[in-house]
């Protein structure tokens, strides 16, 4: 079989994208490839076979999607990397750390399999490449950052519609639905808990569970559903305080979301969150990660809604375009 090689002699990458289109991870994904093609047209097909006539292959992996369990997900890429006249290269989401409780053993160890048989291998955040430098014979990942977009002109300042605390995401242990409806106790009885998405696939006796939380305290809690695309940025702007309260984030895209429509959440101090906000700085507000300055966090925080909106002079990097030019660069180095 002959690889497609570009006109200016660089290599021709595929793109192989595997999961349901509403997953989170596929969705950047697809995202990423549709702005490598913007940079170097018909270099990065997307492609549904790890024979395709390309000079090497890139896939996005987490463990959730490619099997029902960990060991199963390194199974299937493996084969997928053998099938590979090319071999192929990996960005790991979802990276395994301690917070995984009993999984994180055999987390780790399918991730480092998958590493180990890529060409190269990227991650997300530094956080996730000290990550990866945890777990034993793995190799050392580059770092692409997730990409982020400020709207432009800014977003005006907008008084809420909906008086909720808001997380987004799907609903699952460790996200921070609970330490935020706890920590709504605190302050103006008014205020309730939206969460911004859906249950995840086997968690859905949280929202019960997150209802008997809110019963207790005498708060309001209610879930959206899946949110469109198209109506999530309206959606996002209406809420009083946008928070992303999950502890153990390696990368997030739910913080990204926020901040494209114009928020600037509230986080909690981690490895991450300093990450983000020395890179682009303004778009996210960060508390010491304790019970009490939540709740100071999110008092200021109604009462001063404007903190929880990006002014014009934030900044937020990578751009889509940086992003591209950061797998081209390590795409012709593996391939090339």
């Amino acid at each position: 079989m002959t690889a497609a090689v570009t006109s200016a002699g660089r290599p021709s990458v595929g793109q192989l994208v595997v999961g349901p289109d509403r997953h989170g991870v596929v969705e950047y994904a697809r995202r990423v490839q549709v702005e490598l093609e913007k940079a170097r047209p018909g270099a990065y097909p997307r492609v549904d076979a790890p024979r395709s006539r390309v000079d090497g292959l890139h896939v996005h992996f987490t463990d959730r999607l490619f099997g029902s369990g960990a060991a199963e997900a390194a199974d299937r890429f493996c084969s997928l990397a053998t099938q590979s006249p090319t071999g192929l290269s990996v960005t790991l989401h979802d990276v395994p750390q301690e917070s995984d409780g009993r999984h994180a053993l055999v987390r780790a160890d399918a991730y480092r399999r998958v590493a180990r048989a890529a060409r190269g291998v990227v991650v997300s955040s530094e956080h996730e490449r000290a990550l990866m430098g945890d777990i034993p014979d793995a190799p050392v990942p580059v770092v692409i950052p997730l990409a982020v977009t400020l709207p432009s002109p800014p977003i005006p300042f907008e008084d809420s519609t909906i008086p909720d605390v808001a997380v987004l995401g799907y609903i699952y242990p460790g996200k921070g639905h609970d330490e935020v409806l706890r920590a709504l106790a605190s302050v103006d009885p008014s205020i309730g808990l939206l969460a911004v998405g859906t249950a995840s696939d086997g968690h859905e006796d949280l929202v019960a569970e997150l209802s008997r939380v809110a019963e207790t305290i005498d708060r309001r809690f209610r879930t959206t559903g899946f949110v469109d695309d198209d109506a999530l940025p309206a959606l996002l702007r209406s809420v009083a305080v946008p928070i992303a309260h999950h502890r153990h984030m390696s990368a997030s895209a739910s913080i990204t979301s926020w901040i494209e429509a114009g928020r600037r959440p509230l986080a909690p101090r981690t490895r991450y969150t300093g990450e983000i906000d020395a890179r682009s700085p303004g778009t996210i507000r960060l508390f010491d990660d304790t019970p009490d300055a939540l709740v100071a966090a999110l008092a200021s925080a109604l009462a001063e809604p404007r903190t929880t909106w990006i002014d014009a002079a934030a900044q937020a990097h990578p751009t889509w375009a940086e992003v591209a030019d950061a797998h081209i660069e390590v795409f012709d180095e593996w391939f090339g």
